[in-house]
C-alpha cells in the first residue's frame, strides 16, 4: 500500500528485534502483543503476509514486514467484533477511524472516515484483543465526552448493527415519540388541565393559579 488513509500514520522507528518503540514523551506503553494479525483498509491488505498488533496506552499499532502504521486511539471512532462472514470471511475486529483533521466537525460532508479490519491468525484470541483495545481505549477519553456519565461516548456494536441499523419502521416509530415528547402543550391544554384538577397549578403560599401556565408562555 503506497499511502495510508485517513487518521492512519506511518511507523517506520523499531528496535534492534523489530519490536515497536513507543513515544516515552508521552508516557507510551505496550500492553498487549499479538503477532500474526492481517489488516485491512476497507477490502485492501497492507501487506500480503500477516505483522504484529502493538495495544499501547496511547494507539494501536501494526508492524509487518516492510510497513508499519499507527492509530491513536481518539482517531478511533468506533470498535467492533465481527463475526459475520456476510461481512468478512474471517472473524474480526472492525473499526471505523477518523482523520484528526476531521474530528469535532459537525457536518459529515466533510469527514473522512477509513474503516480497518484486524484479524487474528488465531479467532479463538478475538475476545482477548477486543478487551485490551477496550481497556487502553478508556485511558484516552474524548474531550468532547468529559462532562457525560462513564461509558458516554464509547462505541462498542456488532458490524451487523452498524451496516444495517434500525430499519425504516422503527426509526419512523422512534421519531414519532421523540416529535411526541418535543410536542409543546397549548393554552388549551392547560385550561383542560386546570378543569379537571384546579389546584394542579396553584402556589404553596397564595393559592392562585400561575398566570404564566394558564396562558401557555
Amino acid at each position: 500500500m503506497e499511502e495510508l488513509p485517513a487518521g492512519v500514520e506511518a511507523v517506520s522507528n523499531r528496535d534492534g528485534s523489530g519490536s515497536l518503540i513507543v513515544n516515552a514523551d508521552d508516557e507510551e506503553e505496550i500492553k498487549y502483543v499479538m503477532p500474526n494479525v492481517s489488516v485491512l483498509f476497507g477490502q485492501e491488505p497492507v501487506e500480503a503476509t500477516a505483522g504484529t498488533v502493538y495495544v499501547t496506552t496511547r494507539r494501536v499499532a501494526w508492524l509487518g514486514e516492510s510497513q508499519g502504521f499507527g492509530v491513536t486511539f481518539r482517531s478511533i471512532t468506533m470498535h467492533a467484533i465481527s463475526r459475520d462472514p456476510e461481512a468478512h470471511s474471517q472473524p474480526c475486529i472492525y473499526t471505523q477511524v477518523e482523520s484528526p483533521e476531521s474530528l469535532g466537525i459537525g457536518d459529515d460532508e466533510d469527514i473522512e472516515v477509513t474503516e480497518m479490519r484486524l484479524i487474528p491468525g488465531d479467532s479463538e484470541k478475538l475476545d482477548e484483543l477486543f478487551r485490551w483495545l477496550c481497556d487502553c481505549a478508556a485511558l484516552n477519553p474524548d474531550p468532547d465526552f468529559d462532562d457525560q456519565e462513564d461509558g458516554a461516548g464509547e462505541f462498542y456494536f456488532d458490524e451487523e448493527e452498524i451496516i444495517n441499523g434500525v430499519g425504516a419502521e422503527d426509526r419512523a416509530n422512534m421519531l414519532d415519540r421523540f416529535d411526541a415528547m418535543l410536542e409543546m402543550p397549548t393554552a388549551g391544554d392547560f385550561d383542560q388541565l386546570i378543569s379537571e384538577d384546579p389546584g394542579r397549578f396553584e402556589d404553596e403560599d397564595e393559592g392562585v393559579v400561575d398566570d404564566r401556565m394558564s396562558n401557555g408562555a
